[in-house]
Formats: C-alpha cells, structure tokens, sequence
C-alpha cells in the first residue's frame, strides 16, 4: 500500500453511494479513483459511466486535507486492431495494393498485425511527481483517512480537455 498525506480533491455521488478521488499524475493528467461504498457491488458502477457523469464527477471535487492510503497496482493489457481500423476507412495497408514504398524499397509490402499496447502503473514514483510539501504545520489535528482495500474503478484523464485517456479496475487490492 502506498501511503501520503496531502491536500487531495474529493466528490460523493449520493446517487451510486460512490466516492470519488482525484489523484495528479504527470503533466495535465490525473487519475480519478471510484470507490463504491461497502455494500454496493461495484459491477453496477460499470453500467452507470457516461460522459455526463464524468464531467460531473469533475465539477463537483472539492479540496481537502486527507491521508490516503493506495495499493499499488499495475495494469497492462494488448489489443488488436485488425477489427477496429477497417470499421474507421484504414483498409488498404492490409491488402496487396498498399503503398508502403516510404518504409521500403521493397515490393508488395502490407500490413499484417497491428497491436496497440495500454498500460497503468501507480506507485510512489507516479504520484510523488506531483506531490506538494508543506513548509509549516499548523493544524494539530489529524486529517481524515481514506484506505482503499476493497474493488475499485478508475479513470484516467486529460485535465485541459477531460478528454478520457484509459479506464480500469482493480478487483483485489491486497494482491499485488
């Protein structure tokens, strides 16, 4: 578990009975982490994501001090595209006529494969980069603690234009 101290931004959809948690990651990237509450089953959550919910999830965070505590986790996952580009016009590099004679100076070259390749990994190296340091402390009380051990769903996004960038979930995160 990775663990941190420090000003986070925090919605609650009473709707889903779902906390949300925005966490930086580089550059204009952040991840939001959902986490339903005990006694939802998180697979509902899946049915419930729209654009709509999204941005709102995103207008409604607020800023507080909080300690948080996050598994680690990495993702990875390969996709082929041979299905997916025909259906957006990107037909010809798979056939016999493809003009690929920028790349080659061999004859009758076509694409055979084409694999795109996504993956996440959150460790204290991803998000210490964007961590902030206090240089006094002032408040004597303890900040609340937000422990994610239970199944979890997050987004990852571009913050300038809330543009969707990857999405997942981590269903044991006692595992490593």
């Amino acid at each position: 578990m990775m663990f941190r101290a420090d000003k986070y931004y925090l919605a609650y959809d009473r709707s889903l009975k779902l906390g949300v948690l925005k966490l930086p990651c580089q550059g204009k990237v952040a991840m939001l982490v959902l986490l339903p509450d005990k006694d939802v089953d998180y697979t509902a959550i899946d049915e419930e994501l729209t654009p709509e919910r999204f941005r709102g999830w995103v207008k409604q965070l607020k800023k507080t001090k909080l300690e948080v505590q996050l598994p680690r986790f990495k993702l990875e996952r390969s996709y082929s595209m041979q299905k997916i580009l025909p259906d957006l016009g990107i037909v010809d590099i798979f056939e016999n006529k493809a003009d690929l004679s920028a790349l080659s100076k061999e004859a009758r070259l076509k694409v055979s494969q084409v694999l795109l390749k996504g993956g996440i990994e959150a460790d204290e190296k991803g998000l210490s980069n964007s961590a902030t340091m206090a240089s006094s402390i002032t408040e004597v009380s303890m900040p609340p603690r937000l422990t994610i051990n239970r199944p979890f769903l997050f987004l990852i996004y571009h913050e300038v234009t809330n543009s969707l960038l990857f999405m997942g979930r981590v269903i044991d995160p006692t595992k490593n």
